[in-house]
């Protein structure tokens, strides 16, 4: 199908096409320069190689203020995932993706922003069913069996 296997940015006319089609389709709402964008970008650029089955695209939020509006993306990075053109779940920032948010005694802002692309793989696969969850690959897979 087109653009299953690659990480495409999309414009807000692209939009209802990409969506409504029988496949899942992960969006990442994003702007160019924020840095949380970038390391979101990294995980689906990663994932889209791993679930062929899903399409992943991303967009421009300021571009793209009709359904910025209409689907009400309030924080950038926000994940939108569809099926069939239905709109299933969404990941507001790193909600739930990075080990310890909440550990107060966590003085190092750049490691909040860690997480492994496994995590953002599962999270997907339970909470839409987008896709099946395989597991962690390669480095990552090493990394866990250690």
């Amino acid at each position: 199908g087109k653009g299953h296997g690659q990480y495409r940015m999309i414009t807000q006319d692209e939009f209802l096409p990409e969506c409504n089609t029988d496949s899942s389709v992960v969006v990442h709402f994003c702007h160019e320069s924020f840095e949380r964008c970038k390391i979101m970008d990294e995980h689906l650029k990663q994932l889209c190689v791993q679930y062929l089955e899903c399409k992943f695209v991303r967009i421009l939020a300021e571009k793209a203020p009709f359904f910025v509006e209409k689907l009400q993306v309030r924080t950038l990075p926000t994940l939108l995932v569809f099926k069939q053109g239905k709109l299933v779940d969404r990941l507001t920032g790193f909600q739930g993706l990075t080990p310890d948010s909440v550990d107060i005694h966590n003085t190092d802002k750049a490691k909040e922003d860690q997480f492994e692309t496994w995590r953002l793989a599962k999270w997907i696969a339970d909470h839409t069913g987008a896709f099946q969850y395989r597991g962690p690959v390669g480095e990552e897979r090493e990394s866990m069996m250690e």
